[in-house]
């Protein structure tokens, strides 16, 4: 079970689940942060060198001069903005597909 479905447990309410979507999100854009850094970033070194890819990243994020800042200004934000996204749209919908993932007749 995720962080959201364990702080949703706790108690059962909109509050809860909307405090664990947002801890969900922030969890997930901390694993890709680190993924990034010790796995993904890596692994791209294979097609081009380190340098080059900070500096790809520093072309639209001025502020981007390591493969830290990488991970901290743009694999951080961009996951936890997906979370976020995916969450907002998971709570407009629950209510209304509630009956069908629990296997009740709408």
């Amino acid at each position: 079970m995720g962080t959201a479905g364990m702080i949703y447990q706790k108690s059962k309410s909109r509050k809860t689940a909307l405090i664990g979507m947002i801890a969900g999100s922030f969890i997930m854009g901390i694993a890709a942060a680190i993924m990034n850094y010790f796995v993904l970033l890596p692994l791209y070194t294979a097609f081009m060198p380190m340098d080059e890819m900070i500096a790809a990243f520093a072309a639209f994020i001025p502020f981007i001069h390591s493969k830290l800042d990488v991970c901290i200004f743009s694999a951080f934000p961009t996951t936890f903005g997906k979370g976020i996204l995916v969450s907002a749209i998971t709570f407009a919908l629950y209510k209304r597909l509630r009956p069908i993932l629990k296997g009740q007749n709408p």
